[in-house]
């Protein structure tokens, strides 16, 4: 019996989770997170888990710690993020992407991100922005030229939308 092994927590946690027992799953993962704040997977793992369960202060703590685990990892980043629209902290959950954006500057995905949270709030120019961002950096994903499509359609702009729309079904048929 090891009370602080934080492989123990996370594994129980793990097969407790599997087994329909997810709150009380929650809480070894939770501990693993506690006792091994630089594993990033823990934190993933805790913080996914309290998400489905709506425990979004648990959700937080987890995916802070995922971001402090490992920086340039966006996955952190954008869960967090998620955690916070999920909470109706919209400008936290900007401001946390706009920082993630800084910190990993040829990350295409998280200007995507915000793009899709502006759309969301109906920031329509900054939305296009951000998704013009994201298709500058990396052209070949699907997902920001349909999103640029949507907030030019939403500008009364249909020929570039059409364009856009075009561009992401090449990408994806």
């Amino acid at each position: 019996d090891e009370p602080d092994n934080p492989d123990a927590h996370q594994l129980f946690g793990l097969i407790m989770a599997r087994a329909g027992q997810k709150e009380p799953a929650l809480l070894h993962l939770m501990r693993s997170v506690e006792l091994s704040p630089e594993r990033m997977d823990y934190a993933m793992n805790a913080g996914q888990l309290a998400l489905s369960l709506n425990k979004l202060g648990m959700a937080e703590k987890a995916f802070r710690a995922a971001a402090q685990a490992n920086p340039k990892n966006m996955e952190g980043w954008l869960w967090l993020s998620r955690t916070y629209e999920a909470q109706n902290r919209l400008d936290d959950a900007a401001a946390l992407l706009s920082d993630g954006i800084a910190s990993l500057p040829d990350n295409a995905t998280l200007p995507n991100a915000l793009g899709g949270l502006l759309l969301r709030q109906g920031h329509l120019d900054e939305a296009e922005r951000h998704f013009r961002a994201s298709v500058q950096k990396y052209d070949q994903a699907s997902a920001p030229w349909y999103n640029l499509g949507n907030a030019l359609m939403l500008q009364h702009r249909p020929s570039e939308a059409r364009d856009a729309y075009a561009r992401a079904l090449a990408l994806e048929p």
